[in-house]
């Protein structure tokens, strides 16, 4: 695909007169677009960043003259039209940017999340409670696995759209360098985390030989789904890896992880491009318009038709599955494994994360499943029930309390 051509912005003065638009696009080197049409539109939109003009009547003439009105030293920022949560946290990046002493912001995914008010100190907490202590949670505030389930993981892919698109437009108008992906090491015999710099050649062994055990010997994607006796031995096998290649490592690293590297090209600049802004109150806004779209989405989905279509199916399936096992077997070996099993022929692996069924009953049920030559809890009301979950009268109610335990700041 052809490179986009920049426009010759520089030829651009304050009392310039142009016959009309067609000779304004030739002199900047870009296409003639049709009138009023979006890619025009969208043209004049990014020429508002650059300068400003006004239409002027040629005696004679059908179409107007353009004449330059104002030209900008620096462009100002991108439209972020639909983007109204991105465009909160682009202006809390641009504000922390500013007032940072080396115009960088070093934020791993706890900080970033707190530091623009799309989460409370609770989150965290209450999203990584070992099994017995969720349990005890759940029990306690009446809210289901299912629904506990889905709201952090729809969470999880909604703040990475925020960030994406926010890092998406400041790195488009040329504010901030790409974003790196860099280290914090917490070594044992200290108390401090150390964020590693760019330049630490640390960074790169730790990526390289950190995915390569966890991918091949633990066969993981991350430490943090390892048990504690495991992660114990994971790090222990990535010091070793680190002394065989002789980094000079001052002791033990105890655990890694992650964090993002914001950069400012010219941070002097930015108050050019935008207006700073009260980090405080972006953030109250931004936690508001998030609080309110969850509870606006959740109120959606628990009246959706299809949520409750499949909730009627899921709940026959049950009913077959108590009253007639034999049929529910066969349902599951005619309408879902053969397909199933067309596709992933080698599935061997019990994926426990999502069952549906009371702990009692599991080690029954599976039992059942490897006797039939089923290798695998992907059933078929586990395909119905994140919808038919949404279609329960509880679900709306829990919804607004895991809102109200681990998102809504304090008034």
């Amino acid at each position: 695909m052809a490179k986009k051509k920049e426009a010759n912005y520089g030829i651009l003065a304050v009392g310039q007169v142009y016959k009309g638009y067609a000779e304004l696009c030739r002199k900047l080197g870009v296409p003639v677009r049709q009138s009023s049409s979006g890619s025009q539109i969208a043209q004049f939109n990014e020429w508002a960043r650059y300068f400003e003009f006004e239409e002027y009547k040629i005696e004679g003439r059908k179409r107007n003259g353009i004449i330059i009105t104002k030209v900008y030293d620096t462009p100002l920022l991108s439209s972020m039209k639909n983007t109204k949560y991105a465009d909160i946290i682009r202006s809390i990046i641009l504000t922390m940017l500013y007032e940072s002493d080396d115009g960088c912001i070093r934020w791993t995914t706890n900080q970033r999340l707190l530091g623009t008010g799309l989460i409370n100190e609770n989150y965290n907490r209450v999203q990584y409670l070992k099994d017995e202590e969720k349990r005890s949670f759940l029990k306690e505030n009446h809210i289901s696995l299912r629904t506990f389930s889905d709201f952090f993981d729809r969470n999880k892919n909604v703040f990475r759209g925020y960030f994406n698109t926010a890092y998406k437009f400041l790195e488009q108008d040329k504010i901030i360098n790409p974003i790196l992906i860099l280290y914090v090491v917490k070594f044992k015999d200290s108390a401090e985390h150390h964020f590693l710099e760019k330049d630490d050649a640390l960074n790169g062994n730790l990526d390289d030989i950190r995915s390569s055990l966890l991918k091949n010997k633990y066969k993981v994607r991350n430490e943090w789904m390892l048990s504690e006796l495991r992660k114990v031995e994971f790090f222990s096998d990535l010091n070793n890896a680190l002394k065989e290649i002789n980094y000079p490592i001052s002791s033990d690293i105890e655990f890694v992880y992650q964090y993002n590297l914001i950069e400012a090209i010219n941070k002097n600049e930015i108050p050019y491009k935008t207006e700073l802004i009260n980090i405080d109150e972006a953030t109250k806004e931004l936690n508001m318009k998030h609080v309110d779209e969850i509870i606006k989405q959740a109120k959606a989905d628990s009246e959706d038709k299809n949520n409750f279509i499949a909730k009627e199916k899921y709940d026959e399936i049950i009913r077959i599955m108590k009253e007639d096992e034999d049929t529910y077997k066969s349902m599951n070996e005619e309408k879902f494994w053969k397909k199933y099993f067309e596709k992933v022929p080698d599935t061997e692996v019990f994926d426990l994360k999502h069952v549906l069924f009371d702990e009692d009953k599991l080690e029954e049920f599976l039992k059942r499943m490897r006797q039939i030559g089923i290798k695998s809890t992907k059933t078929i009301e586990e395909e119905l029930m994140p919808n038919a979950n949404k279609a329960r009268p509880e679900y709306f109610e829990e919804i607004q309390k895991l809102v109200d335990k681990v998102i809504r700041l304090d008034e």
